[in-house]
């Protein structure tokens, strides 16, 4: 499959290289959970919710930070199998617990553990990104302290152009695929993967799109908290009246 028009300089969605798809994201969509979040990137959609946290007399002195990566049944991805979609899954829940350990204040909650749980309903590309993106929403919603938002972007590398936010047709082309996620306030790489080896440059240009994309995606997360936050605002004073 051509997944880039050289004439019109446009990729198999339409989209210029450098262009992520619309977001859509609401906090605080979910009742039952400490907080939660919708999180939508094209096609892509997920649903974070967070659980705790909780007592864990067991535990150290910090937050211990469990995650749990499911598919919708009706979230089932062209091609793929269910022990493949299950694969996925646990190493999403692996990177997912790494990156989250680090940017959560886990020693404000010693003794206890936070529940990430992460629900698939469409898998168009760069699903684990919009899953971390949606658990930063989500843990804000909850009011768990983090150091900064955590942000994630995947570009997949064609020629020497980078693909922002690949979309699934990209990320199955075989073409190098990159995932970051960042605080995007100092750039710090929280977590990185990168498919194939390819030359120093290259790698250097993937990396630099997709942190620039991080913090594009980044402006767009904050005014979804502050929307939520306004909303609330006023809600509060309604019922105050």
């Amino acid at each position: 499959m051509d997944v880039y028009n050289q004439f019109t300089g446009l990729r198999i969605d339409g989209r210029p290289p450098n262009e992520m798809r619309l977001v859509e994201a609401k906090i605080g969509t979910i009742p039952g959970c400490t907080g939660s979040s919708h999180f939508k990137i094209g096609q892509t959609e997920v649903i974070a919710q967070i659980f705790g946290p909780r007592d864990n007399r067991s535990g150290d002195n910090a937050a211990e930070i469990r995650v749990t990566f499911e598919y919708a049944d009706f979230a089932k991805v062209p091609h793929a199998s269910d022990t493949s979609m299950t694969r996925r899954g646990r190493e999403s829940e692996v990177i997912m617990k790494r990156t989250f350990e680090e940017a959560i204040k886990r020693e404000l909650f010693p003794h206890s553990k936070i529940l990430i749980a992460i629900t698939v309903i469409q898998d168009d590309g760069s699903c684990q990104s919009a899953a971390i993106n949606a658990a930063t929403l989500a843990l804000i919603d909850a009011g768990i302290p983090m150091f900064d938002f955590v942000v994630s972007m995947t570009v997949a590398l064609y020629d020497d152009k980078c693909f922002l936010d690949a979309g699934r047709a990209e990320s199955n082309a075989r073409f190098p695929v990159l995932e970051v996620s960042i605080f995007p306030s100092t750039s710090e790489i929280l977590s990185m993967n990168l498919t194939a080896r390819i030359e120093p440059q290259a790698s250097k240009n993937l990396m630099a799109a997709a942190i620039d994309g991080c913090k594009e995606l980044h402006a767009i997360m904050q005014d979804v908290v502050r929307v939520a936050s306004m909303e609330r605002y006023a809600q509060s004073k309604g019922v105050s009246n």
